[in-house]
């Protein structure tokens, strides 16, 4: 939880005194006071976890309707370049405004607010504060506890990553595993959507995704044969039955060849049965998250090919009516 307590002074006489606060990051109590400092005196932290982009417009947008940031960004005394400050958090801010002095040549945006640690940090008190505040933000993207799990456990190691995170050993293994599944997927452009298909592949029984039916949904997904995360959540039909999970596990096959064989069924190809057709669409456009929906916010293509879709399936509803 983060909060702060009552002021105090650092200094021997009114002249020379600065004001700090204790900050209560979790289990990191930092001496902060506010200050102003230039764009270029502050330097990111090369092992800060958040992978994600650092160039947004929206922010940039924000920062000029607010003629400022809102929230100052947090910073330590360099551990190596004497007069410089490393970022502890808010990096993605001071990097728009960088973005903002040289690319749209707004010098106003050089002067920032800064809320600065009277001492460096160590690298665990670091993350853990880093993580506190994003966790409390509640501003992780859909991937993002995943990839900082990932990043954590490449830093430091497996125990000090789960209490970082406030979570068990097993959860941090599982949220790694998750990562790395979702970077083979390299055919899905939005790591928002691979995180998906990769949790429900580990969503699957331990005993039903051995490793050569991890690697077989995997390149499936990469071969744009699976196509939605609800095909693999059909794999714990087929991969129970022997004769099914063969011809899944074959290069090429999909998941309705898959489905075909298991006993019983009765799997139209696709382009043979409307009405078929219609509930895979269905299907499909449902396995889509409202999250990904909104990242196409002003996207033309898109927008051009829903109202297109709308025309057909209008048409479509027009001349069946008329039928019945």
């Amino acid at each position: 939880m983060q909060h702060y307590t009552e002021q105090f002074c650092i200094g021997d006489n009114t002249s020379t005194q600065s004001v700090y606060s204790e900050r209560h990051l979790g289990t990191v109590v930092l001496h902060v006071r506010s200050a102003t400092m230039d764009l270029y005196e502050l330097v990111p932290n090369p092992n800060q976890p958040r992978m994600g982009p650092k160039d947004d417009p929206e922010l940039r947008k924000n920062i000029l309707t607010n003629e400022g940031l809102l929230e100052p960004i947090l910073v330590e005394p360099h551990p190596q370049y004497e007069g410089k400050w490393q970022i502890i958090d808010g990096e993605r801010r001071w990097n728009n405004c960088k973005i903002l002095v040289e690319v749209d040549k707004k010098d106003a945006f050089r002067k920032l607010p800064v809320e600065i640690c009277d001492r460096t940090l160590t690298e665990e008190e670091r993350l853990r504060a880093w993580v506190n505040i994003h966790i409390h933000r509640k501003d992780w993207t859909v991937k993002e506890k995943e990839r900082t799990a990932y990043k954590l456990v490449q830093m430091i190691d497996r125990v000090k990553s789960a209490s970082i995170l406030g979570i068990s050993v097993k959860d941090v293994d599982k949220l790694c595993k998750t990562y790395e599944l979702s970077d083979r997927m390299s055919s899905i452009p939005n790591p928002d959507a691979s995180i998906t298909y990769a949790r429900e592949i580990m969503s699957l029984p331990a005993y039903l995704r051995a490793e050569p039916v991890e690697s077989a949904i995997v390149k499936k997904v990469n071969d744009v044969i699976i196509t939605s995360s609800k095909h693999i959540r059909e794999l714990r039909s087929i991969l129970k039955d022997d004769k099914a999970k063969e011809v899944f596990l074959k290069d090429g096959t999909t998941i309705d060849d898959a489905k075909a064989a298991l006993p019983g069924q009765v799997v139209y190809p696709i382009g043979k049965n409307i009405a078929v057709d219609l509930e895979r669409f269905e299907h499909l456009l449902k396995s889509y998250t409202w999250s990904q929906l909104l990242e196409l916010k002003g996207e033309l293509p898109v927008l051009q090919r829903i109202q297109e879709c709308k025309k057909l399936l209008d048409s479509m509803e027009e001349i069946v009516k008329k039928k019945a």
